[in-house]
């Protein structure tokens, strides 16, 4: 099995201060018809509320179980979907229904890699055909040279384009299922990177592949990255995966992000309840490991009639009335433990000492604050602030 790149890579694409992609309480609803003469009936909660930004030449990793909105997001990001609320900006320029002329220039510099590559492929055209279509529509053969040209410079792009994925020149007359997945797979990517993009939409580009060929294409992402400078949205539900080509991570549970911070944040004091049992369930590479794993009771509420107050209240062992009935915001959560925590010591209530004992108190807590107020004192750092949405962590919301 091929090895991973090393995550250095990743860092060393140039990184800008302003963000290239800006998603600002992004909202997607969908309604539900029913009846004989199809009235509305309710509303899908897809997406609730959902901000972040990515930097030039950074990938931001997101994670969460099926079902919550991870794709969806992905999709409105891309204007495949209408937003029901919220905007999408491109090195600040509002993108949000984008039509016409707008939407075609948005598209030249923002492109997506589908799940799903046999899907995401006309089967009735063949390789060359697929890749060539780009060419023709937006009238370039790439961000430098202006024009289509004619059939032979197109196809002397897309011989170029094939072997950058590991595709030879074969491949051009063949049709989509002659190809296995990974395959298939580098086709998709190759129409992806086909124009230069700026920004890459990646929907969970390795989860139908074997693990053998996932390396493979992993390695290709972040060569691919590293040359052109990309910046990129990496969903999938496989944390392992995820940490090991993601600058951040975003958690998302239930249409909303109940955590966000660096990689290595994540991955080494993850900090919501839902974060900690995602982490607990990643297979570790070591027989003597004794890490205990987190069982989340019950199932995931319905989107269509989602729980008030914090979404993940009904699963959550360390649940308090607050949480019940008031949503908590995605915060930065330094400094904060360290006065909650002494105070919890001094606590006589009893759903208190639950959620004295949820933080193994206070040492974990310090060390958390520890390594975050390392963070804060680099102004000049690059670094995400590690944000959780938990009532456990915002002592301004928690009553004493």
């Amino acid at each position: 099995m091929e090895t991973l790149v090393q995550d250095d890579m990743k860092g060393e694409s140039a990184i800008e201060d302003i963000p290239i992609l800006q998603v600002m309480h992004l909202i997607k609803h969908f309604p539900v018809h029913g009846g004989i003469f199809l009235r509305k009936q309710g509303v899908v909660h897809a997406v609730d509320d959902v901000s972040f930004d990515v930097r030039k030449g950074q990938t931001l990793g997101l994670v969460g179980e099926s079902g919550c909105g991870k794709t969806t997001l992905g999709r409105c990001i891309m204007g495949l979907y209408p937003l029901s609320g919220g905007s999408v900006k491109l090195h600040g320029q509002n993108i949000t229904g984008a039509t016409g002329k707008k939407l075609k220039s948005f598209r030249l510099r923002m492109q997506m890699i589908f799940q799903d590559p046999f899907e995401s492929l006309n089967s009735r055209h063949t390789v060359g055909e697929i890749l060539e279509e780009k060419y023709i529509i937006h009238n370039r053969l790439s961000n430098d040279i202006r024009g289509s040209g004619n059939s032979s410079s197109r196809r002397r792009e897309i011989v170029k384009l094939l072997d950058r994925v590991g595709l030879s020149e074969q491949a051009i007359t063949r049709f989509p299922h002659e190809f296995s997945g990974g395959q298939r797979q580098r086709i998709g990517i190759a129409r992806a990177i086909s124009l230069e993009p700026e920004v890459l939409i990646c929907d969970e580009p390795v989860s139908a592949l074997d693990v053998s060929v996932q390396s493979q294409i992993l390695n290709l992402m972040l060569t691919l990255q590293k040359d052109m400078g990309l910046t990129s949205v990496f969903i999938s539900h496989d944390l392992a995966v995820v940490r090991h080509v993601s600058d951040h991570i975003a958690v998302m549970y239930l249409g909303k992000i109940v955590e966000m911070a660096d990689a290595g944040k994540i991955y080494d004091h993850p900090m919501h309840p839902y974060t900690k049992a995602l982490l607990s369930a990643v297979p570790v590479a070591d027989p003597k490991s004794t890490r205990e794993r987190i069982i989340l009771k019950g199932e995931v509420p319905s989107p269509l009639n989602p729980p008030e107050g914090c979404r993940f209240h009904t699963r959550c062992e360390y649940v308090m009335d607050i949480c019940k009935h008031q949503e908590p915001r995605l915060e930065p959560s330094e400094a904060v433990i360290l006065k909650y925590s002494s105070e919890l010591l001094n606590s006589d209530n009893e759903s208190l000492n639950v959620v004295k004992d949820s933080l193994d108190a206070v040492k974990d807590s310090l060390d958390i604050v520890k390594e975050s107020l390392k963070y804060t004192g680099n102004s000049n750092s690059n670094s995400t602030h590690h944000l959780v949405a938990c009532h456990l962590y915002h002592e301004k919301e928690v009553k004493r």
